[in-house]
């Protein structure tokens, strides 16, 4: 009887949080996703067309904005979520 208390209780731990971090990291990168594409287009430009070498600052700036949303969403994979 003690073993079967003790494996309940066990398993109603490990369930109790769920790891729903992949879930919100798609929707992070989906956001920073939109984000870059709505800063290209207000710059002027097609994001994935243009290389850094002959780019405006504003397309740098959009980079550089991606980038950092991007590393953002790093830390919301692992991140247990109840």
């Amino acid at each position: 009887m003690r073993s079967a208390l003790f494996v309940a209780f066990i398993i109603s731990f490990l369930v109790s949080a769920t790891y729903a971090g992949p879930c919100v990291y798609g929707l992070c990168q989906s956001a920073c996703a939109a984000g870059v594409m709505t800063c290209y287009g207000c710059a002027g430009a097609v994001f994935g067309t243009i290389a850094a070498a002959v780019a405006s600052p504003a397309i740098l700036g959009c980079n550089a904005m991606f980038g950092a949303c991007s590393s953002a969403c790093a830390c919301t994979l692992l991140l247990p979520t109840p």
